[in-house]
């Protein structure tokens, strides 16, 4: 038992890189034995066939016209003798050259097999003898009218035994090459039994060693697969505590410790959500409040002034951006955006500190400067956190706009297709006292006014290139959208282009004239 264990635990260590390799190396082993012991099988009987078909059974048919050849040239030697008649010597005539072709073709169809040349030199030799001591003495007797002679030489019986013993050879070499085509068939019979038998021994080798690959298959990878997806699935339906543990080979292993590094991530991250939510739900009158307060206080509906505007947290509800409105009547409007540094309730402090004091000013109707250093003067001691500021007038009546940027992204005036940069005008707002200057520029009745915070531009993409100016000038050279169609176009190619969650709260406002033409002049 322990060495089994002992194997059990060797197995689980071998990689299935190893083992699928392993598995088809002795398939393909198998098949590569199989099909050399078919191979050599199937030449052993294409052989031995092509002895049987090529030497033996050919050997053997030659032998037996050579025996009719020498049978009818002895009964021609006999008919001459006998009545004198030359016509009896016909056969003989013909038959001669024949038997010396039949002997040249013996030799040569049983050349490759030494053994018969010694019986057919011998019959060669009988053929030769019956035909000088014999035939020849005979035919001779006969035809120089010698009748006696040739009587003699038959009383002697001397030409029947010589032909009697060639005819005897010629038999038992006849007997001898059928008995080898017999034992040679019977050979070729194995062989043929003997390729079947590989052929389906093969099929039926390939056919276990297919279940033993998938039952091993099964047991190396499915049935794992399957313990880890119940595992999965128990986690998934909320059985977060209950580890995943490692089975099947290391490949497979190391998948599970994965899964359950994962599985004790979100179990950490689980419990980091619910102290979250636990310190959300004690802030939530705080985060409610300030989220109340940082909302534009006006209608964004001027009479003389069309504004678009939008406001996208980066994280939760609660921004460190915001934006409001001054209402000015027919003296147009003042925007004031602000971007807080830092996320949550503290940034949300600031912001909204900041948004009283600034709107507070411009209520005073103070130029932006000014209110921009009255707003830093007023702040008090922000530790390290700042913000940075925009303040604008548009006054559509005297086709105006004054302005003071306090470190924040510069706005845009777009007009006909020609954008203007409105740069800044002072420092940061934040724990070093400045002054920041108003700057006036002139404003056509088509113009289009766009401020932003950085959220928008600095937003990234996966590859972590930023969004940039470019895409927002691009966005600005069709003043035709109007403010809504420019703000609406800022978002969601922001949205497409980042993929994800902001990084930073994003702003973005759109101002226009409502007046145009002539009534703009009065």
């Amino acid at each position: 038992m322990a060495g089994l264990r002992d194997v059990r635990r060797w197995g689980s260590r071998v990689p299935l890189r190893r083992r699928v390799p392993l598995l088809l190396g002795v398939y393909l082993l198998m098949i590569a034995t199989a099909g050399g012991l078919g191979w050599e099988a199937l030449v052993h009987r294409d052989r031995t066939l092509a002895r049987v078909e090529g030497e033996l059974a050919p050997a053997r048919d030659a032998a037996r016209r050579l025996l009719s050849s020498l049978v009818d040239q002895e009964t021609a030697v006999r008919g001459y003798v006998i009545t004198g008649d030359e016509e009896f010597l016909g056969p003989y005539r013909t038959a001669a050259p024949q038997s010396r072709e039949l002997l040249a073709e013996l030799r040569e169809l049983l050349a490759p097999e030494d053994r018969w040349m010694g019986q057919i030199d011998e019959i060669a030799s009988h053929e030769e003898r019956w035909r000088v001591e014999v035939a020849e003495p005979e035919i001779a007797a006969t035809t120089d009218r010698r009748p006696g002679e040739a009587a003699a030489l038959v009383a002697t019986g001397r030409g029947q035994e010589l032909f009697d013993t060639l005819r005897h050879d010629i038999g038992d070499f006849i007997n001898q090459l059928q008995a080898e085509e017999e034992r040679t068939l019977t050979l070729l019979g194995h062989a043929r039994r003997r390729v079947t038998a590989i052929f389906f021994g093969t099929l039926l080798a390939s056919a276990l060693l297919t279940l033993l690959a998938m039952g091993l298959l099964r047991r190396w990878v499915t049935l794992p697969l399957l313990e880890m997806s119940d595992a999965l699935r128990r986690v998934a339906e909320g059985a977060v505590t209950e580890p995943v543990r490692p089975v099947g080979p290391p490949e497979l292993a190391a998948v599970a410790n994965d899964v359950e590094a994962m599985r004790r991530r979100i179990v950490a991250e689980l419990d980091d959500a619910v102290r979250a939510r636990e310190a959300v739900e004690q802030q939530a009158p705080a985060v409610a409040l300030l989220r109340r307060e940082l909302r534009p206080t006006s209608a964004l509906s001027p009479a003389t002034v069309q504004v678009a505007a939008a406001l996208q947290p980066a994280q939760g509800d609660l921004a460190g951006d915001w934006y409001d409105l001054v209402d000015r009547g027919q003296d147009g409007v003042a925007l004031a955006i602000v971007d807080v540094s830092g996320h949550g309730v503290a940034a949300g402090a600031l912001a909204l500190r900041s948004k009283h004091l600034l709107l507070a000013a411009l209520e005073d109707r103070r130029p932006p400067g000014e209110a921009l250093t009255w707003l830093s003067n007023r702040l008090g001691d922000t530790g390290e956190a700042f913000c940075t500021a925009l303040v604008i007038e548009l006054d559509p009546r005297r086709g105006r706009v004054r302005y003071a940027n306090g470190g924040h992204p510069p706005a845009f005036v777009a007009r006909r297709s020609q954008v203007t940069e409105l740069g800044p005008t002072g420092p940061l707002v934040g724990p070093l006292r400045g002054r920041w200057s108003t700057v006036e520029i002139e404003l056509d009745p088509e113009d289009l006014l766009v401020a932003y915070t950085d959220g928008l531009i600095e937003a990234r993409d996966a590859a972590g290139e930023q969004f940039g100016v470019e895409r927002l000038v691009e966005i600005l050279q069709s003043p035709e959208r109007g403010p809504q169609g420019v703000v609406d176009a800022c978002v969601e190619l922001v949205r497409t282009f980042s993929g994800a969650r902001l990084d930073d709260d994003l702003t973005v406002v759109a101002l226009q004239a409502r007046l145009v033409g002539a009534e703009l002049a009065t």
